[in-house]
């Protein structure tokens, strides 16, 4: 499982990025095909997320072909807005076509205020 920090993104604007995933006994890309992916984002140490997606919800893409074991993050705007500037607990959770359910990372991300463009 990855632990780690997930870099800086911003409350006023979409926050995308892209795993790739590997399978931790053999080293090869995890195969995603018919598997679904879940990740929250919560305050520190709280037992409820402030914002969630998924791969039903197309808040997580995952790519072509699923057997590369790689999918793409896209929070857009109105998810990202609902909080706050701080530091936030980050969980992704893999569930395989055969129901296996795979802790896959837990880390942080650091919100920031970003700068709004004038309109």
């Amino acid at each position: 499982m990855y632990t780690g920090s997930f870099g800086t993104a911003s409350n006023r604007g979409d926050w995308r990025f892209s795993i790739g995933f590997d399978d931790e006994e053999t080293g090869e890309p995890l195969d995603l095909t018919g598997a679904s992916i879940e990740i929250a984002i919560a305050e520190k140490d709280a037992t409820t997320p402030t914002i969630t997606g998924n791969t039903s919800d197309d808040v997580v893409e995952i790519s072509t072909p699923a057997s590369a074991g790689e999918a793409t993050f896209v929070f857009p705007r109105a998810l990202m807005q609902r909080l706050e500037a701080g530091h936030f607990d980050v969980g992704i959770v893999v569930t395989l076509a055969d129901g296996e359910a795979i802790p896959v990372a837990k880390g942080n991300v650091a919100i920031i205020h970003g700068v709004v463009a004038k309109q």
